[in-house]
């Protein structure tokens, strides 16, 4: 759903940009005015092209600058070894987790079921999976094997860059 209205989004948005400037050109160039229509109609797709395409290579540079500047963020809050525990709470603060939900989050990843959890933490088996449901939707992960398979990624690849760190230089 997210991906569907950024598409519209930057759809309304790249269409509003080539109309603007379809205009503009228009005004301060009297010989489009006298092409006809189908001049005006070619200058918009013109300048529609080329602003959906500086639109997505924006999107594409901004998406991957994000997605590296996670990964550093996540390097660096990290100081004592990568643990589910500290991957669980580092991306709490980017999901916008409860502590209840960060918590529950901390248990599944560490291989405990909901009834388990719902017996640590003195709570019903249905709050748990609430605030599972919860996590899995602020995270925009599908389920429990998901957030496993996701938290654990996370601290292989905090691992192998510490351990790269620490290594000795060859040359």
């Amino acid at each position: 759903m997210r991906g569907s209205r950024t598409f519209v989004f930057g759809f309304v948005t790249v269409t509003v940009i080539a109309v603007t400037k379809t205009i503009l050109v228009n005004a301060y160039v009297n010989e489009l005015a006298d092409g006809g229509l189908s001049v005006l109609a070619l200058v918009f797709s013109v300048l529609w092209l080329i602003t959906a395409a500086a639109l997505g290579l924006a999107f594409f540079v901004v998406s991957r600058w994000g997605a590296l500047n996670r990964r550093a963020k996540i390097r660096h809050q990290i100081t004592d070894e990568p643990g589910k525990e500290n991957m669980i709470e580092v991306h709490a603060a980017d999901w916008q987790l409860t502590k209840a939900e960060t918590n529950v989050a901390i248990m599944v990843v560490k291989g405990f079921s909901n009834a388990e959890i719902a017996a640590m933490r003195g709570s019903a088996l249905q709050t748990v999976k609430s605030q599972l449901s919860a996590v899995y939707q602020k995270s925009g992960l599908e389920g429990r094997y998901q957030l496993i398979a996701y938290i654990t990624d996370e601290v292989c690849e905090c691992s192998r860059a510490a351990n790269e760190k620490s290594r000795p230089s060859l040359v």
